[in-house]
This record gives structure tokens, C-alpha cells and sequence, in this order.
């Protein structure tokens, strides 16, 4: 490409923060379109960054669902940071709700996941996780698309 060229051409990347407002609608829309075609009479209201990233709300209770737009090659684990930041919030939520049974959550990454480490709270609170087998066995068992 000549240098002319170079100069003139339009910059069209995305940044970061907007591809994770493109996930969130594209979420948000697709619960729409999959909950109208299994019932259209469907009674339904979405909402994207007014109860964390989308939250929903049909006949069945709420659903708070998080979106995280980052690198496919970055990995999570239970102990990571957006993982914890994610559960304190979704608690949080939850409290406000007054601990209702027709509260749901959702965590939906662009990432994948790794081994978990055996950490001391997890000893402490005799809690097992499982095998990064058994979980891409589920994953790949979930319809997502």
C-alpha cells in the first residue's frame, strides 16, 4: 500500500471497551429472539448496564447475567479476581432481592478456563472442585449458540 494511501485510510478498529457493549447487546438480543421463538407470547424485559451487564426478566423470576469480553487466550480459574469481583456482586444483588429463589445469575466469558488451584480457602472451607476434564465436558454439552 502506497504511503498516500496509508494516510488516508479510515482506522476502524474497535476498542476494548465497546466490543464488550457489542457482547452485552448481542446477549441481551439473543435471549430476546431465543425466548420469542420458544413462546411468542412471551412476556419479557431486557435491559442492558441497568442491573449489572444485562439483566432479564420473564415469568420465571430475574436473570443477572455478566459479560466479560476478554482475550480468548487468557484463562480463568474460581480464584480469579473477575470471578470473585462477579460473586460479590451477584450476592450483593441477591441480598437486595431479599435472597429470592427466582433470582438467577450468569457468567458468560470470552475466555477459557484452567486447572484450579487448591488454595487454603477452599481447604478451609472443604470445598472440591472439579476436574478441568469433567467441565469441558459440560461446555461442550451447552448449547450457547
Amino acid at each position: 500500500m502506497s504511503e498516500d494511501k496509508k494516510k488516508t485510510q479510515i482506522k476502524r478498529d474497535v476498542g476494548d471497551k465497546l466490543k464488550g457493549f457489542v457482547l452485552q447487546r448481542y446477549k441481551a438480543v439473543k435471549y430476546l429472539f431465543d425466548k420469542l421463538e420458544s413462546n411468542p407470547k412471551s412476556k419479557l424485559l431486557v435491559a442492558v448496564e441497568y442491573e449489572g451487564d444485562v439483566f432479564l426478566k420473564d415469568a420465571n423470576g430475574n436473570m443477572l447475567l455478566e459479560c466479560k469480553n476478554y482475550s480468548p487466550d487468557s484463562k480463568f480459574t474460581i480464584n480469579s479476581k473477575e470471578i470473585w469481583n462477579t460473586l460479590v456482586y451477584f450476592i450483593h444483588y441477591w441480598a437486595k432481592l431479599e435472597f429470592s429463589e427466582t433470582a438467577n445469575f450468569g457468567f458468560y466469558a470470552t475466555t477459557n478456563y484452567t486447572k484450579e488451584r487448591e488454595t487454603d480457602l477452599l481447604k478451609e472451607l472443604e470445598i472440591s472442585l472439579p476436574s478441568v476434564d469433567s467441565i469441558a465436558w459440560k461446555s461442550s454439552n451447552i448449547k450457547t449458540e
